[in-house]
């Protein structure tokens, strides 16, 4: 138990840090940087190049991270925040259709993670 613990810690600890540095990125005028930041995170996090996870429907993502029978809840969430962070950079740089669908990909996965 105390293995699954300290991973679940160190996975929330960089996740903000990552969420903190994405936002920065919005925040200082560079949405592009802070989409790369998103992007780096969100393959790491899903083991996945991003282009496989982007090709993703949020129920995809669902059955993906429910593969083997049980959700990684602690990932669905990162992953969902990381999403959304995204999202957010997409709307500085006017992407509306990409941020639409990370905001409804990180909602399936949160209310998925939640229903657990």
């Amino acid at each position: 138990m105390g293995f699954q613990s300290d991973y679940l810690l160190r996975l929330i600890e960089m996740m903000g840090v990552l969420l903190q540095r994405i936002m920065g990125r919005i925040a200082e005028g560079e949405p592009a940087e802070a989409v790369e930041l998103a992007d780096d995170a969100i393959g790491e996090l899903a083991g996945l190049p991003v282009s496989i996870v982007d090709a993703m429907s949020g129920e995809g993502l669902v059955a993906f991270l429910s593969a083997g029978g049980e959700m990684d809840v602690e990932v669905a969430r990162a992953l969902a925040g990381l999403l959304a962070a995204r999202a957010d950079a997409h709307d500085a740089l006017g992407d509306m259709g990409s941020a639409r669908q990370d905001r409804d990909r990180a909602r399936l996965l949160q209310d998925a993670a939640g229903s657990l």
